[in-house]
């Protein structure tokens, strides 16, 4: 263990674990789907980083609800395991940056930012009443958006008119669950307002997640418009 960086074995641990679960992923798809096969090398690692991450957050889901109910509801801040998921989700976005050359602007500052943020994360006593409480409600809610991930890694090998109704459901449960992060964050932000480099900081970067936040619900419901359109035509010829 790091005396200046608590606990962050976990963020060398979990790359190495994402990284046989990339190779797992790309055997079962190579092996079972076509599809998969006639993807080039990015989109197979995009897509493989996609899997990996919707599947990772199903389980950080559960267990950030446990997290946030001793931590929020009882008041019993375990630091050491909230640095660990810390560096347990950036794992995942490092990943992505190492293993996928053409990620979109947006997704690498966002990738850059979760990363930035395990790492100020370790910094941070969360016994005491502090503005960084928006870090972890951020992490909790952004891991039960997994649904978003998963579609980002199959609509590159299914068709998409056969993924109308998932789109739908992505648009609007990632819309709610935005909505609520937001109006945490702003509560957080009004509430523990001071001024300093760390809140300034703070602010800076939940600014940059939120952007590609955006970003993604656009990109969403670009998806949908395109698709429903596509149906609408081959229905009317």
């Amino acid at each position: 263990m790091s005396e200046f960086i608590p606990e962050i074995e976990w963020l060398f641990g979990s790359l190495l674990f994402y990284l046989f679960l990339y190779k797992i992923t790309h055997n079962h798809y190579n092996h079972y789907y076509e599809s998969y096969r006639l993807l080039d090398d990015d989109k197979q690692r995009y897509f493989q980083k996609n899997i990996v991450k919707s599947g990772a957050l199903i389980i950080l889901s559960l267990y950030g609800s446990f997290i946030f109910v001793d931590s929020f509801l009882k008041n019993k801040w375990d630091n050491k395991t909230i640095y660990r998921i810390g560096f347990i989700y950036s794992g995942l976005d490092v990943m992505g940056l190492l293993m996928v050359r053409n990620l979109p602007l947006n997704s690498k500052i966002h990738h850059l930012t979760t990363t930035i943020f395990s790492l100020l994360n370790t910094q941070i006593n969360y016994n005491k009443n502090t503005f960084w409480f928006g870090i972890i409600v951020y992490c909790i809610l952004s891991c039960y958006a997994w649904p978003v991930n998963y579609f980002l890694a199959i609509r590159l090998i299914k068709p998409l008119k056969s993924l109308l109704w998932f789109m739908q459901y992505n648009i609007v449960s990632y819309s709610l669950l935005l909505l609520l992060n937001w109006i945490y964050q702003v509560y957080n932000i009004r509430k523990r307002f001071e001024l300093g480099f760390g809140f300034i900081l703070f602010v800076v970067l939940v600014g940059f997640v939120a952007y590609d936040d955006i970003k993604l619900v656009k990109f969403l419901v670009h998806y949908y418009r395109k698709t429903r359109i596509e149906i609408l035509t081959t229905l009317q010829a």
